[in-house]
């Protein structure tokens, strides 16, 4: 009898499962997330700063030359007075003066670079530095968190730099200048030798375009973008010197003549950089480049033999952009 209660009341409990089970609320699903994707092309704008060195050597030595630079007068200032060259006009193309006594006229002179090729021009590196800003454009292709792409770019530059000659270079002999002696009533010019100081040599570079491959991977849900770049660099470098004149030039502190080359020069860059989803197909980034331009050399042709130089360019930038994707980031 209790077998058959008990047997009843399980059969009751088996039938009454399934009702209950449709009466229970099903837990609803987890939503889904829409990962963003970076593949298809972009356009941006960049801006930053740059900083780096640029080292000047000889790439000549033993050469002799008459360079016909006639504008430099110093004074010596041994005595005063005025004096007009009555006798002695245009010499040199100063004209008559007047000029004090004691003025030293240097014109055309010979000079002979006597400084070992390799001998650095300035005895250190010539610090660059400025601003820089332009445009780029790009492809790349993203699938699961890893990116492969190429990128190029176009900017203008103002990095710059200069510092004084040294040894040598920043004092040549002069071996045909003259000296005013005597009073002002009776002048007396006597060639000698002198010297020509005051030498700046500088460094400058005025565009500089890149073309690199970029490979990253992403994280936060696709959102941001670490990358790492590299491939070729292209800039225009202008080398060059100028002579100030020293602390007795007339007029004082002014350049009086000087050299400039431009030169398009190819080289390498490497870097890397973080890229992050702003806004609908807006991204924006920060980036490093490291660029070295090598060793070019300037004024291979000149007569003055301290003008050829070896010229390197190496440099540093760090850059923030924003970048327009054509192609949206979802639903790939």
């Amino acid at each position: 009898m209790k077998r058959a209660v008990f047997a009843g009341l399980a059969g009751a409990a088996l039938a009454a499962t399934p009702v209950l089970a449709a009466d229970m609320p099903l837990k609803a699903p987890p939503p889904v997330v829409s990962l963003y994707n970076w593949t298809g092309c972009y356009v941006g704008t960049t801006v930053g700063g740059k900083w780096g060195e640029s080292n000047q050597t000889s790439a000549t030595t033993g050469g002799t030359a008459v360079v016909p630079w006639s504008d430099n007068v110093t004074v010596v200032n041994t005595t005063t007075g005025p004096v007009t060259l009555t006798p002695v006009t245009g010499v040199n193309g100063h004209g008559a003066g007047p000029f004090p006594v004691g003025t030293t006229i240097v014109g055309p002179f010979s000079v002979t670079n006597n400084n070992p090729i390799g001998t650095n021009i300035t005895g250190r590196a010539i610090k660059i530095g400025g601003v820089i800003g332009g445009g780029e454009v790009g492809c790349q292709y993203h699938g699961g968190n890893f990116l492969i792409g190429f990128e190029g770019d176009g900017s203008w530059t103002s990095a710059k730099g200069d510092a004084p000659e040294v040894g040598g270079f920043g004092t040549r002999v002069n071996s045909t200048a003259f000296v005013v002696t005597g009073t002002p009533t009776a002048p007396v010019v006597t060639p000698t030798t002198g010297t020509i100081s005051g030498w700046i040599a500088s460094a400058k570079e005025t565009w500089l375009a890149t073309a690199r491959a970029r490979i990253g991977f992403t994280f936060a849900e696709n959102r941001g973008l670490f990358f790492i770049t590299g491939g070729a660099a292209w800039a225009s470098i202008t080398a060059g010197e100028v002579n100030i004149g020293g602390t007795n030039q007339i007029p004082p502190g002014v350049p009086l003549f000087g050299s400039s080359q431009t030169r398009t020069k190819l080289g390498w860059t490497v870097g890397a950089g973080l890229e992050w989803v702003l806004l609908g197909p807006l991204t924006g980034k920060l980036e490093y480049l490291y660029v070295d331009l090598g060793t070019t050399h300037f004024f291979v042709l000149a007569t003055d033999p301290f003008l050829p130089r070896d010229v390197t360019f190496r440099q540093h930038i760090a850059r923030i952009g924003v970048n327009y994707r054509f192609t949206p980031g979802y639903g790939y």
